[in-house]
């Protein structure tokens, strides 16, 4: 079985876009990856204990641990992601948690506060660094050297460190490791 797919795209050159009208054919193929919740290191589950009590990962819609495992590949998580964030040669941590999902004082819902944190690897220690309290849906690594759109600024940039991309929706937002602190910029309108 193939599947025709009809898209509008645009090609940039120096200094102009041009749009074009293409249709693919491709072969129908859909890999259906496992989406179970990852298993974190005993050191960021117990930091995240302490900061945290009664913390757990989100619910993520199928929708977008497929898209992330399509992304980044079978093993990778869309609560959970590993790279070199602050460029300092060592494996970083990124993790997308919910705390506070309960009934208030009149029975109402409170929703969850959603969180990034990162966990930056100072060489023996993992420092824990609160990125956002606005986390997303889920998380995704934007590897050194790869290309973007930044939307305020509305220019195009390349990421000089491994990145954490958080989305929402058809919305996104990277967040850059820079000067001793991350930056958000959005990337995905």
């Amino acid at each position: 079985m193939t599947v025709k797919i009809h898209t509008l795209y645009q090609s940039r050159t120096a200094g102009s876009a041009t749009k074009h009208e293409a249709t693919v054919t491709i072969p129908a193929t859909e890999t259906i990856f496992s989406c179970k919740k990852p298993k974190l290191p005993t050191p960021i589950k117990v930091m995240l204990d302490r900061k945290f009590p009664g913390w757990q990962f989100p619910e993520v819609s199928d929708e977008d641990c497929q898209g992330v495992k399509q992304w980044g590949g079978p093993e990778a998580y869309p609560e959970l992601i590993q790279g070199d964030f602050d460029g300092d040669g060592r494996l970083d941590y990124a993790v997308l948690i919910e705390e506070g999902s309960e009934a208030g004082d009149r029975g109402i819902a409170v929703y969850p506060d959603i969180y990034i944190v990162a966990f930056l690897n100072r060489q023996k220690k993992l420092k824990m660094t609160i990125v956002t309290r606005e986390g997303g849906d889920c998380l995704q690594l934007m590897h050194k050297g790869d290309g973007d759109y930044d939307y305020e600024a509305q220019r195009e940039f390349t990421y000089s460190n491994d990145t954490i991309f958080s989305g929402a929706g058809m919305g996104g937002t990277s967040y850059l490791y820079e000067n001793g602190k991350f930056r958000a910029i959005i990337t995905s309108d």
